[in-house]
């Protein structure tokens, strides 16, 4: 949770534990049932955020025919990221599989919380390498900085409310081998270097796929 002082800073407030519901839609009896749950799930993934006050994350589960279930968390970028992700998943599958058993899952403790990494950042600012790093790229950047033009295929609007696309393809062997030689060569993962191979209208990722 965000709290703004009265200097106009803002600061964050970590809130206890608390239990997180769980929005109930029961398709059971529905003959469009697949069509209905996609359209729940559309609408809401569309519901914004309120980032001062919370939650940034929503659960809904989707009861289906036959005993199928769709269960959907949705979380702001704010609070995850794919090793996040990942984490949440492992664990959620650990607390499921105790609770068909009629155990209490027991969790891996993580050795290492968001908060160290905070931690350890402000240290690493505080000893001066901050200001060097600022006067590295202020030296290399320069102080003027004209439009970069770039083609594109059409005019953008102002106001980006337009969807994304996504085209799935398989990346030859030999080319993949040699992206990932090429990466290794200069130090930085597959999906750096992809990245800095994109334009700024698709981002190239090391999973095959491409997000227009």
């Amino acid at each position: 949770m965000l709290e703004v002082g009265p200097d106009g800073e803002v600061t964050q407030r970590v809130q206890p534990h608390g239990q997180l519901p769980v929005q109930l839609f029961h398709l059971e009896n529905q003959s469009d049932a697949e069509n209905q749950a996609a359209d729940i799930l559309r609408r809401c993934g569309a519901e914004s955020f309120d980032l001062i006050c919370g939650p940034l994350v929503r659960a809904l589960l989707i009861c289906l025919p036959e005993n199928q279930y769709i269960l959907a968390i949705i979380m702001h970028h704010i609070i995850s990221d794919g090793v996040s992700m990942q984490i949440l998943v492992d664990e959620l599958a650990v607390c499921y599989e105790a609770s068909l058993r009629g155990e209490t899952a027991r969790l891996d403790k993580l050795p290492v919380q968001y908060v160290d990494y905070s931690l350890w950042l402000q240290h690493w600012l505080s000893d001066g390498r901050g200001e060097r790093q600022q006067s590295y790229w202020r030296e290399r950047l320069g102080d003027e900085h004209t439009v970069l033009p770039l083609q594109v295929d059409h005019s953008r609007q102002v106001v980006a409310r337009y969807g994304a696309a996504q085209y799935d393809f398989d990346l030859p062997e030999r080319l993949s081998t040699g992206l990932r030689q090429l990466a290794a060569s200069v130090e930085v993962t597959l999906f750096m270097a992809l990245l800095t191979a994109c334009t700024f209208c698709c981002i190239v990722t090391p999973a095959n796929g491409i997000y227009a």
